[in-house]
């Protein structure tokens, strides 16, 4: 089955869920059961593809070879970052943020930060490779890398105190591109979740053996756990996100991510002890100064896999976002350059 055909089947469902209502409401003047027997049966099938929509898409011709592909560029960048001898996790984030922003890992050598994703369900980090992603995306490659290399790795949606988190210093040369749309949309969460505090922000977790290490690799900045769910910056100590725990478990029940259901095996890392900041910067500057003296090998990387990126962006172009694929019966607007 291909993604469009999924899409014409949910417009079918919708339509027949309309239908429900407009005859329950003939129906509602007489005293029985029919009404709401009605409503219940014409509603059921879409209900019941919005519950299984993460996982359904898994199995489209289209989403099959995506993931393929996917993994193909993870895999390449696993052995490129163990090529230049960097294989601690702080030392693969600070190289991940240097690869991501220049455009080593995206279609054309572009990246920025732009809403105009796709978004698909366990394949997040696919929107780096299409050149625009925002958060979610940025944080679940990095977590796909992570996991390629060993280490036990998860997602974490958190609520971020957004002008907080520009006070904090970070390490890379490289600033993140952003496009004016991109600034936008960041300033209307910032807004909205002002007052508000719902989760606005997606980070990653990874451990070792010793260490726990919470990463924010859209905003490049290294935190450890707080009390009451609370993290903290590991360079000023500042209070700067909660975590929500139960929405990552919840986002992994229904397939959005792929991540280790375990609650016992989440509290257990998450508790483990942080580096030290001191620590911390040792290991991020040198893994920067690896990729400065590397710029030729990066180079050769990115033609060795510029194939792969343009089939990616040609492929997943062609498809509607997440929100169009999940209610397509809402209008298509075209973007204006």
């Amino acid at each position: 089955m291909k993604l469009k055909e999924q899409e014409q089947i949910r417009t079918c469902e919708m339509l027949f869920l309309f239908a429900g209502l407009v005859i329950k409401e003939f129906l509602d003047n007489e005293n029985t059961l029919a009404p709401e027997l009605v409503s219940s049966l014409f509603s059921a099938p879409y209900l019941l593809d919005l519950i299984t929509y993460f996982k359904t898409q898994k199995k489209t011709e289209e989403y099959m070879e995506l993931k393929k592909e996917y993994e193909k560029i993870v895999s390449s960048a696993n052995h490129l970052i163990k090529d230049i001898d960097i294989k601690d996790p702080i030392g693969i984030f600070a190289c991940y943020i240097y690869l991501y922003r220049n455009g080593y890992l995206s279609y054309n050598k572009s990246f920025f930060y732009d809403n105009d994703t796709k978004d698909f369900a366990s394949l997040l980090g696919l929107d780096v490779i299409r050149g625009k992603a925002v958060c979610k995306n940025i944080s679940s490659l990095l977590t796909d890398l992570y996991k390629s290399f060993g280490y036990e790795a998860r997602n974490l949606i958190v609520y971020a105190d957004i002008e907080s988190l520009k006070k904090e210093p970070g390490f890379n040369s490289v600033n993140l591109p952003s496009t004016k749309k991109g600034d936008y949309y960041s300033n209307i969460i910032s807004n909205m979740t002002r007052k508000i505090k719902i989760p606005n922000h997606a980070i990653t977790m990874v451990n070792d053996d010793k260490n726990s290490y919470i990463l924010d690799s859209t905003n490049d900045i290294a935190l450890k756990k707080g009390d009451k769910n609370r993290l903290l910056s590991l360079y000023s100590n500042n209070d700067l996100m909660k975590n929500y725990m139960n929405i990552c478990l919840l986002y992994n029940l229904f397939g959005f991510y792929d991540d280790n259901l375990s609650i016992s095996n989440y509290k257990e890392n998450i508790s483990k002890p942080s580096i030290s900041f001191d620590e911390y910067e040792t290991l991020y500057l040198k893994a920067i100064n690896t990729c400065k003296n590397n710029k030729d090998t990066f180079d050769f990387f990115y033609d060795d896999n510029k194939s792969i990126y343009k089939n990616i962006y040609e492929i997943s172009q062609n498809e509607n976002n997440n929100i169009k694929r999940l209610l397509p019966v809402i209008p298509k607007f075209t973007r204006k350059n």
